[in-house]
């Protein structure tokens, strides 16, 4: 029997060369889809890490000047505003009829909307608490300077009285201080009044310290969780909208991670090169952490219309609380009236964005 059965013909044994192909095929199937969202994401990630790596480490060499910002700013609202409306909706309108479906569209934009305003929350105390802090590391140089103020024009007022007499000079007093003490001392017969005068022109001395300002971990935690909200909706639109959709909040989230990589540069200003280096990389890696996480999700959820819905809306939403509560805010936040170029760039952008899904 054993001899018969070695020597059957292998289409006498297809039950279990059957399962064994189609495992072998589920397998190269899930590979080979794997690796494509990877490829498909993977550039797009790239476009918006490079611009927080760039303007990060450039700083305010890179920065540009307000006009040139807010336009930045209204165009990269425009690209995100025309994606949400020519892309992600049409894919989430696809639970019409699907009860499922549509309670996990409406749980999922409101669980986005949730996220957003967290991470908003988040980012506003990080940067109260990193100025509070920056506050209080520089009012005790301040206080020092008044009071050694105070103390000089108590000096001359003594050496007006009595000029043969020597004071010293305390440790808290300026240097500019003990330098007018010594200059009235050594000259008898110079009127008062002319040192006064010296010490209203003189300049107030610079205040220097040999201290680093504290590490803004706050504020680097708060751009880190930005960065991979960004990077989970780029790998989510690669994996389940497509190449446009992506290609377009690439190029409008590439903006907006120029802008907190010039918000991070002018946080660690004060900080050793090696140590703000180090803080902008390390942040930035969150990017390519969510686009991964989210393209692994976006691929697992393409067999299930609910999730895959739900995971639309919340992208969304976070997407359209980006260009309502970030970029268009921003873009305004200095009370100006700004130009009518700088406003005609959303709309720009809008149309751009919608030219690129026609042609491409």
């Amino acid at each position: 029997r054993a001899t018969a059965a070695a020597s059957s013909p292998p289409h006498s044994r297809p039950g279990v060369l059957g399962r064994r192909t189609r495992a072998a095929a589920k397998m190269a199937a899930g590979a080979s889809a794997s690796s494509t969202v990877l490829a498909l994401g993977a550039p797009f990630a790239a476009f918006a890490l490079a611009g927080l790596l760039v303007f990060g480490c450039g700083g305010a060499l890179l920065a540009p000047r307000s006009y040139a910002l807010a336009a930045m700013q209204h165009l990269a609202a425009g690209l995100v505003t025309a994606a949400v409306a020519a892309e992600v909706l049409p894919e989430v309108m696809a639970a019409r009829g699907d009860a499922r479906a549509t309670a996990a569209a409406a749980g999922g934009f409101i669980a986005g909307v949730c996220v957003m305003l967290l991470l908003e929350a988040v980012t506003h105390g990080a940067e109260d608490g990193d100025d509070d802090e920056h506050h209080d590391h520089h009012e005790p140089l301040l206080a020092s300077n008044q009071v050694a103020d105070e103390e000089g024009g108590r000096l001359l007022a003594a050496q007006e009285s009595t000029v043969t007499r020597r004071q010293q000079s305390k440790s808290e007093r300026c240097l500019r201080c003990a330098e007018a003490a010594a200059a009235a001392t050594e000259s008898d017969d110079e009127p008062i009044g002319r040192l006064l005068e010296h010490e209203a022109q003189s300049p107030p001395p610079p205040l220097t310290t040999g201290r680093v300002p504290p590490f803004p971990a706050s504020l680097c935690a708060a751009v880190a969780i930005d960065a991979l909200v960004d990077g989970s909706l780029l790998g989510l639109s690669s994996a389940t909208v497509g190449a446009r959709a992506a290609l377009v909040l690439a190029a409008a989230l590439t903006v907006e991670m120029g802008f907190l990589g010039a918000t991070m540069a002018a946080a660690l200003a004060g900080q050793p090169r090696l140590r703000a280096v180090a803080g902008v990389v390390f942040t930035a890696l969150a990017l390519p952490l969510g686009g991964a996480v989210s393209s692994a999700a976006g691929h697992a959820a393409e067999s299930n219309l609910a999730l895959r819905v739900g995971l639309l809306s919340g992208g969304m939403a976070a997407l359209l609380y980006l260009v309502t509560e970030e970029l268009l805010v921003e873009a305004h936040s200095s009370g100006k009236h700004l130009p009518v170029y700088v406003d005609s760039m959303f709309f720009l952008g809008f149309l751009a964005a919608i030219l690129v899904d026609l042609l491409v």
